[in-house]
């Protein structure tokens, strides 16, 4: 009976222990996503001015 209680906290130890590291792993994935998605969203809006100094100067220059 105490062999087997044993042998389960084992075995929760080690599932816990890949859960810990499944969760950083997911954690530092989810971090550089959303970093990309920053760099990605202020592209856009830099683009997305130069278009509009574009689109300002062409008006004024007609």
């Amino acid at each position: 009976m105490f062999y087997k209680v044993d042998e389960q906290k084992s075995d929760l130890h080690i599932i816990n222990g890949v859960l810990s590291i499944t969760n950083e792993i997911l954690r530092e994935k989810a971090e550089k996503l959303a970093t990309l998605n920053c760099d990605k969203l202020r592209a856009g809006m830099k683009m997305t001015t130069i278009e509009k100094i574009k689109g300002g100067i062409k008006n004024k220059s007609q």
